[in-house]
C-alpha cells in the first residue's frame, strides 16, 4: 500500500524509531544508556521511542553518541 501523503510525519517517525532501535541493537547499547545520554530515566526513553518525540538537541545526541553519517540521518528523514 503507498504512503499517503497525509501521515508523512507518522512514517517518518516509524522509520527512525525502527531505525534506531536496530542501531541500538547493533551497537549493544539499551534505553537505560539512551536515558544516561540526556539524564532522564529509562522510562521516559520509552515513552520516547513510542511517540517519537525527541528534540533537536536528543537527535544530535543520538546522530552522535551512534557515530552516524550525514548520508543516513538524510535517508532517515528523506521525506
Amino acid at each position: 500500500m503507498p504512503r499517503v501523503a497525509i501521515k508523512k510525519n507518522d512514517y517518518i517517525i516509524k522509520d527512525f524509531r525502527r531505525w534506531l532501535i536496530g542501531e541500538l541493537k547493533i551497537q549493544g547499547l539499551r534505553q537505560s544508556d539512551m536515558a544516561q545520554w540526556f539524564g532522564i530515566s529509562q522510562q521516559a526513553v520509552s515513552v520516547k521511542l513510542k511517540s517519537g518525540n525527541f528534540d533537536m538537541k536528543e537527535l544530535l545526541i543520538i546522530f552522535e553518541k551512534l557515530n552516524t553519517d550525514s548520508e543516513t540521518v538524510r535517508n532517515i528523514f528523506r521525506r
